[in-house]
């Protein structure tokens, strides 16, 4: 295997460093001290995300024909739900 990768399709990293790159910004990190900060940013960015980031829980979902209503309930936090 090569030392330099190809580059992996965007849709990949978006799926995959979303999170992340929306705390750090999307340049680019070439040596293995940037890839030592950024496996230790990791966890902590993703204790972040799913602790204090507000996210919406749909409450119901009605089908009229081929038109589907969501219903959402207020964001809250999940940190409450997991305690």
């Amino acid at each position: 295997m090569p030392a330099i990768q190809e580059e992996r399709p965007c849709h990949v990293e978006q799926k995959n460093w979303s999170v992340v790159r929306q705390f750090i910004g999307y340049r680019r990190f070439e040596t293995d001290e940037q890839l030592a900060l950024l496996d230790k940013i990791y966890p902590l960015v993703m204790q972040y995300h799913n602790f204090f980031s507000p996210m919406m829980r749909l409450q119901a979902k009605e089908r009229d024909g081929s038109k589907v209503t969501r219903r959402y309930a207020i964001a809250t936090t999940p940190l409450p739900t997991a305690c």
